[in-house]
């Protein structure tokens, strides 16, 4: 399929431009941000934002054929009519109204100055504490969510799903459609000892910016996964 990005590098470039790649989907309903990493693998120069992966984030909002959204929960077939068939092109282009440092990364500095001034946040008109507010029991009783109607999921790739709560837009598990493997956020324990990770997976994929601090074994995605089968008592 082809595929078109806006390129743009102040320190070389007098002008915007937009370039065309060819990508191989194998026919696979990818999201946006695996062609990205595929356009990536074509051509390192190109710049991009992400970080999550779950739609949470937004460091990977762009502009979508046309329309703003977020490329890791955005797949080709709903991108436009034709562009999953490769009909049509994928057009990326930076969020609109944003200056851009390169590419499709842009200045998020405007945002976060409005956000501020509006203050999107629940405002308490009580003296603050010297240390912090805590929750009583009957307070934390009132968030309590229970049955499936609460829970939101999606397919975030061809072999897993995501899920969140409805209602606060936690996440709440990663599943392996294929091994039926149950990821749960740990936040969802309240008495899990944290302290310590028993491994790390996907780290070909982790960004360079950070580091976790415990010693742990370290699996790719495709070692992730022949562990998982392992586990599951399959082979090829």
């Amino acid at each position: 399929m082809k595929v078109s990005i806006y390129r743009y590098n102040p320190e070389t470039d007098r002008e915007p431009s937009m370039k065309e790649y060819e990508v191989d989907t194998q026919g696979k309903d990818l999201m946006v941000l695996d062609i990205l990493a595929l356009v990536k693998e074509q051509d390192s120069s190109m710049s991009y934002r992400r970080s999550c992966r779950e739609g949470v984030c937004g460091s990977d909002g762009m502009n979508i054929n046309g329309k703003n959204g977020l490329a890791c929960i955005t797949p080709l077939s709903q991108v436009a009519p034709g562009v999953l068939e490769g009909k049509k092109p994928l057009i990326l282009r930076p969020l609109p109204g944003l200056p851009v440092i390169r590419d499709l990364v842009v200045d998020m500095g405007m945002f976060y100055n409005q956000y501020e001034k509006v203050q999107p946040f629940l405002q308490n008109t009580s003296p603050a504490p010297a240390i912090e507010r805590l929750q009583t029991p009957e307070d934390r009783a009132k968030l309590e969510i229970e049955a499936e109607d609460h829970i939101a999921d999606y397919q975030s790739s061809e072999w897993a799903e995501r899920a969140f709560c409805k209602t606060c837009g936690s996440h709440l598990y990663y599943h392996l459609k294929f091994h039926d493997h149950f990821a749960l956020s740990a936040g969802l324990f309240q008495e899990a000892d944290l302290s310590k990770l028993s491994q790390q997976i996907f780290i070909d994929e982790k960004a360079a910016y950070y580091d976790l601090a415990n010693d742990t074994p370290m699996l790719t995605g495709e070692e992730a996964f022949a562990a998982f089968e392992a586990a599951n008592g399959e082979s090829d």
